[in-house]
């Protein structure tokens, strides 16, 4: 049986994987925030310095999910099912010089909700001069989380223009 991580925990773990690397100080409030909520959850500190110092050893979502269950911060019950979009989105108020970061903040997002880019392609900008004022990006998307879960993972961050899902079993040519 799939499970499903608790998305609080989960989210905090997949923003301190990545700040881990990128910014100390940043993880350094991510590890109090975790610590915190498991605080709250009954959990000595012991082994939440245990579960912290786990994941900064860890090297992929799959050793971070076992840490997880292994602390019990997973809910069994759930059944997990893949699922498939095809969509369009736009990403407001952009220039070309924070087009990059904007992208890199655009794969993290997804990332931290569980959603995974399989697929990106710019595919239209409105311009003016040196600025960008908006794009459209079509994805490819590959998540657990169903039609309306994934509405609430890309807004109100970025706007939405077009969201189809699509049946995995079929293949392009």
């Amino acid at each position: 049986m799939d499970i499903k991580i608790d998305d609080k925990i989960s989210n905090l773990v997949q923003q301190l994987l990545y700040f881990d690397q990128h910014n100390e100080k940043k993880a350094n409030k991510i590890k109090s925030l975790i610590t915190t909520r498991m605080l709250s959850k009954g959990f000595p500190i012991s082994k939440i310095e245990n579960l912290l110092s786990s994941i900064g050893a860890s090297e992929s979502d799959l050793d971070v999910d076992k840490i997880l269950s292994r602390f019990h911060l997973v809910n069994e019950e759930v059944v997990n099912k893949d699922y498939y979009y095809k969509v369009i989105i736009t990403i407001p108020y952009t220039t070309k010089n924070t087009l990059k970061s904007d992208l890199e903040d655009l794969e993290f997002h997804f990332k931290t909700n569980h959603t995974d880019i399989l697929k990106k392609k710019i595919i239209d900008n409105t311009s003016h001069g040196s600025l960008i004022l908006d794009i459209h990006v079509l994805l490819w998307l590959k998540s657990i989380k169903n039609r309306h879960d994934i509405l609430d993972v890309i807004e109100p961050e970025y706007l939405l223009v077009n969201l189809r899902q699509l049946d995995k079993k079929k293949k392009k040519k």
